[in-house]
């Protein structure tokens, strides 16, 4: 197996930091030495929920039967060349420094390799039984095979800066929220004891219609917000670097003759908060194990690869569908108003909110009619110590 990358690591990659806790999981599941990886992250152990309209929701990340499940913090610039390293022992051929120009294609259109240029300008051909695009939100492959597409209501836009020195009471994401924001936020998220990554997303229809961009949007959120304000007041002017999130929701293909697409690539991002890490390390597992069967049939039939996309939507189907339903909820200022106002009075109902903010739990199992119930009664299991 060869990697290309057209960067050389270790290099810094925007984003929102966070490895949840399924993403945790599945890096042991894989066999990767996911101890070291947590001994260099840092813990980030709940949220304060912070609405311009209504009450502000505080408290750690747990499941339903109270078991803290803590985010690891970790910068792209070291998970990402940690990753690398753990892929090169494992024996695949790395690449760095290499850009995917177009795909090489048989007489019948199926994919068999990729066209590349070196930095130096250099250009050549490496031949594949099949192309895996895990080139992000702006995927070459995704193009080449006409699967791309950016729509507005399926599409975030963010942007984030690392701010040092802050100092926040717990070591908790803090998410701001106005008006203008929704279904969007504003965060201060911690990846160490005095830094953070500060950032704002929003929904691109969004953008379009107020014509604002998220740092601009950023600005007024921090003037507009006192704790924001007062948190970063020795922060100075933040330049924060802008990436897009292509939602799971789009419904973008996945796989064709030679191909598949995993990641942002295929556009897996969650549509409730952000999240693309464990979407994309769960279609890659998921795409390996596809190759796996495709190579193992010596006819080397596409229906393997096509099966895949399969998977993938059936394991996401109701966090995707769910999430989608959340981020509508969430668009809705005088809905979240109430939403707020009812959590912060009641205990079982403030933890099932976090837990949804914190992908603690299945939301599923977090939003059935059991488990609502017997959060409406206080009988949520207690937060272990």
């Amino acid at each position: 197996m060869t990697l290309l990358d057209r960067a050389v690591f270790p290099r810094d990659k925007v984003c929102g930091d966070v490895l949840l806790p399924d993403a945790q999981q599945t890096l042991a599941k894989l066999g990767l030495d996911s101890a070291a990886l947590q001994a260099g992250s840092y813990a980030c152990t709940g949220v304060s929920y912070v609405p311009s309209n209504g009450a502000t929701l505080a408290g750690v990340f747990a499941d339903a039967g109270g078991e803290r499940r803590p985010w690891w913090m970790v910068r792209r610039r070291e998970l990402d060349a940690w990753l690398l390293r753990e892929a090169e022992q494992a024996g695949t051929a790395i690449m760095v420094g290499i850009s995917a120009e177009t795909l090489l294609r048989t007489p019948t259109g199926a994919v068999e390799g990729v066209a590349c240029r070196a930095a130096d300008g250099r250009t050549f051909g490496i031949r594949a039984k099949v192309v895996v695009g895990a080139d992000g939100a702006s995927s070459t492959v995704a193009r080449e095979v006409g699967a791309f597409s950016r729509l507005p209501a399926h599409t975030c836009i963010a942007a984030r800066a690392y701010v040092e020195g802050l100092s926040l009471p717990d070591p908790y994401l803090e998410v701001y929220t106005t008006r203008s924001t929704l279904p969007g936020c504003a965060w201060i998220a911690p990846v160490g004891p005095t830094s953070a990554n500060v950032g704002i997303g929003i929904v691109l229809s969004t953008a379009n219609r107020s014509g604002v961009t998220p740092q601009a949007l950023f600005q007024k959120v921090r003037r507009d917000s006192p704790l924001l304000a007062d948190r970063l007041k020795n922060a100075g002017e933040l330049r924060l670097r802008g990436w897009t999130l292509p939602a799971a929701t789009e419904g973008r293909a996945m796989a064709g003759p030679g191909w598949l697409l995993v990641g942002d690539a295929a556009a897996l991002v969650d549509p409730f908060t952000g999240h693309g890490i464990q979407n994309a390390l769960m279609s890659g597992v998921m795409a390996g194990e596809a190759i796996s069967t495709y190579l193992a049939d010596h006819s080397c039939n596409a229906a393997h690869l096509v099966a895949y996309e399969q998977r993938c939507r059936t394991a996401l189907a109701d966090e995707i569908r769910t999430g989608s339903f959340l981020q509508r909820l969430h668009s809705n200022s005088a809905l979240m108003r109430v939403v707020t106002c009812s959590c912060a009075g009641h205990r079982g109902l403030r933890d099932t909110f976090i837990a949804l903010v914190g992908h603690a739990a299945p939301r599923r199992s977090l939003l059935s009619v059991r488990a609502l119930i017997a959060a409406s009664f206080g009988r949520r299991g207690r937060v272990a110590a």
